[in-house]
């Protein structure tokens, strides 16, 4: 049975979905969103809760069985539904209570606009949604689009995202943990959580900020933060970004995917071990790289975007020492930059 958690994210089968769903209902936890990992735009969900937000990510599950795996987010107590039209003639799908504020919008890229105005718009529109509900602190975002490293109008798409973000996102002071990785359809795939609670960004000490990156990766540096820890009325969660084989702001390890995974625990350990030492002053986040592999009571959710599927056994065997392979899911998009090969993110309820 799921614990009850302030939010709990569990990678399924379709055939697990239904009897999760009630596991949820017996422990008196709202299945909230629900994100297909599957390349073709299309709606073929299972479960019949209309209230449900549904995304596909229009990323490529990697698994043996060849099954796409669905994630499911949920927490307890009560939220409300809405949706809202976009002037992208998109929806945001969200729900919400007295704390939180979560949301999910797919833009079709086929729109006449540039992924770079694109971007900008569905981020004013996020700033203004979460205004008006009084949930202006983002946490998390998770950000899908096609061809992330194709030169387009003379620019690379991932830098049109990136000006795109940071225009839109000209007056806030702190930038929330995200994640920016290449699907499979045809659409922008935006996720995000917010809170009324002001969280604390967290910084890699053995990296520059990304949003102080030099200008040789993008006109406008990439908005986010290393990491967001959240306090909420009831408990914590950590929020890690998309971490990559990256020291200072230089990709390290290319076409090495053992030492590219291996400097990329490392980093995810570092802003673990930053965040228990300087933020909490006690050992509440277990390190990955341990001796002892965590258990599913204490497993981090880990997301795992591979560039090459080939190589994801590779991956698995260094993993999978440590992390139980439930709480994995690999998931095949290109990475931002065009010379590394696999990107890691976590989630500590």
């Amino acid at each position: 049975m799921p614990a009850k958690l302030p939010f709990q994210i569990d990678y399924l089968s379709p055939s697990q979905l239904d009897k999760f769903k009630l596991s949820l209902k017996e422990n008196q936890q709202s299945p909230l969103l629900l994100i297909a990992h599957k390349p073709i735009d299309n709606k073929d969900f299972d479960i019949k809760d209309s209230s449900l937000i549904r995304v596909n990510s229009g990323l490529k599950t990697i698994s043996q069985d060849n099954v796409s795996c669905y994630e499911l987010w949920s927490a307890p107590g009560k939220w409300l539904f809405n949706k809202e039209m976009s002037k992208t003639h998109s929806e945001f799908n969200y729900a919400y209570n007295d704390e939180f504020f979560i949301a999910g919008i797919s833009v079709n890229l086929s729109h006449k606009r540039t992924l770079q105005d694109l971007s900008q718009l569905v981020y004013q529109e996020i700033l203004t949604l979460i205004k008006k509900y009084n949930k202006t602190n983002i946490l998390r975002m998770w950000n899908y689009f096609p061809k992330i490293n194709q030169i387009d109008n003379n620019l690379e798409r991932y830098q049109q995202f990136c000006v795109g973000r940071y225009c839109a996102f000209d007056n806030i002071s702190n930038y929330p943990a995200a994640s920016a990785v290449g699907n499979f359809s045809s659409s922008l795939v935006v996720t995000f959580i917010a809170s009324k609670n002001k969280p604390v960004f967290i910084e890699n000490p053995e990296q520059i900020s990304a949003y102080e990156y030099p200008e040789v990766y993008s006109p406008k540096s990439p908005s986010f933060s290393r990491a967001c820890f959240n306090s909420g009325d009831k408990d914590s969660q950590l929020f890690i970004s998309g971490t990559a084989s990256i020291t200072g702001h230089q990709s390290r390890y290319t076409n090495d995917i053992l030492g590219q995974t291996r400097l990329t625990l490392n980093n995810l350990d570092t802003l673990i071990k930053h965040t228990n030492s300087s933020i909490l002053k006690k050992d509440k986040f277990k390190l990955l790289m341990s001796d002892k592999k965590i258990s599913d009571k204490g497993s981090p959710a880990i997301k795992v975007y591979v560039r090459n599927p080939e190589q994801q056994p590779k991956i698995a065997a260094i993993l999978e020492k440590y992390i139980q392979k439930e709480s994995i899911c690999y998931l095949q998009a290109d990475i931002c930059r065009q010379e590394l090969d696999i990107e890691i993110e976590l989630f500590y309820p």
